[in-house]
């Protein structure tokens, strides 16, 4: 604990919060305290107990934050993904996956989904459940108690030497159709409506399948793809 004490109260000093100029560390620590917690902590409490304070304060900030930091990070992955340049399609349209999380259910409703826009491209490209792990492979996880507006977000394309991913909260044919569009090498459409990777799924036309527009970008985006085997 005294070790953890002394970290935070050096990065009150590096912050600004605390000058120890002419002071002991351990006379200043009440300081620390309060600018940590806001509260002045009360005379003859032991610096053991109010180390025990922080820390439950900074558990507590992170419980009350945690799932606004991880939707943040994963919009910006995936905003950073899907606006970079020259995002490129799978090699051979062959797009290896693994599912974590689903139920046999929710499951089902990927697999049909990826079979739909198989069957949209034409036959150039095809998802293959993978055997391995790593890198250059699509991981489809579910994110339980997510906020209510967080349908699901993607990696945009091929990465080789990143995680490319599938994020869902709601597993239905029309957010997993959406994301696995993206995964393909799909933009947001911001247009049509009757598209289904039209930017707002809530606010969407697009019933659950895959139009001829967007089966005509997949076409194009893997126009020189041979047929996949």
């Amino acid at each position: 604990e005294t070790g953890v004490y002394f970290a935070l109260m050096n990065k009150c000093v590096q912050s600004g919060f605390v000058n120890t100029g002419g002071f002991a560390l351990e006379k200043d620590h009440k300081r620390v305290i309060e600018k940590l917690t806001g509260e002045r902590p009360a005379a003859g409490i032991t610096i053991k107990n109010q180390i025990r304070k922080v820390k439950e304060y900074v558990a507590a900030f992170i419980s009350a934050h945690l799932k606004k930091i991880i939707v943040i990070l994963i919009f910006a992955t995936a905003f950073i993904s899907c606006n970079a340049p020259g995002v490129k399609p799978w090699p051979g349209g062959n797009i290896p996956f693994v599912i974590v999380n689903l139920s046999h259910e929710e499951s089902a409703i990927v697999l049909k989904s990826m079979l739909e826009w198989e069957i949209a491209s034409g036959g150039k490209i095809k998802f293959t459940l993978s055997e391995n792990i790593g890198d250059g492979i699509v991981y489809i996880v579910k994110v339980d108690n997510a906020p209510d507006w967080f349908g699901g977000a993607s990696t945009h394309g091929f990465l080789s030497k990143h995680i490319c991913k599938i994020l869902l909260s709601v597993i239905d044919k029309k957010v997993a159709l959406h994301e696995l569009g993206h995964t393909i090498g799909l933009d947001d459409n911001y247009i049509d409506k009757t598209s289904i990777m039209y930017f707002e799924y809530y606010s969407s036309l697009n019933e659950g399948h895959v139009s001829p527009p967007d089966a005509q970008k997949v076409s194009d985006t893997y126009k020189d793809v041979d047929l996949v085997r």
